[in-house]
């Protein structure tokens, strides 16, 4: 789909998936749907600067960087701590 939709001069898609120190931080989420306030603003703030953009010659690393996370990720530690008191994004 990705691939189909990067060919339209009048869509962007943004990768936020591939920002480990975002989405690996349960601290980030104001609740179990939505990003806290600053990293909504990030996002925002991607779509003006181009950061985090899709493109084709890039969207099928970043695809396989976030498959990478997914199958090494360490789900059991979600459960370890996960209230604790690390910083949430752009709040360090």
């Amino acid at each position: 789909m990705t691939e189909r939709l990067l060919n339209y001069e009048n869509v962007h898609v943004f990768n936020i998936l591939g920002k480990e120190d975002i989405i690996c931080n349960l601290n980030n989420y104001a609740d179990y749907m939505h990003y806290h306030k600053n990293v909504c603003r990030y996002i925002t703030e991607c779509f003006t600067t181009g950061e985090n953009e899709l493109h084709p010659e890039n969207y099928g690393q970043a695809f396989d960087e976030i498959r990478t996370l997914a199958m090494s990720y360490n789900y059991p530690a979600i459960w370890d701590d996960w209230y604790d008191m690390t910083p949430r994004y752009g709040e360090e």
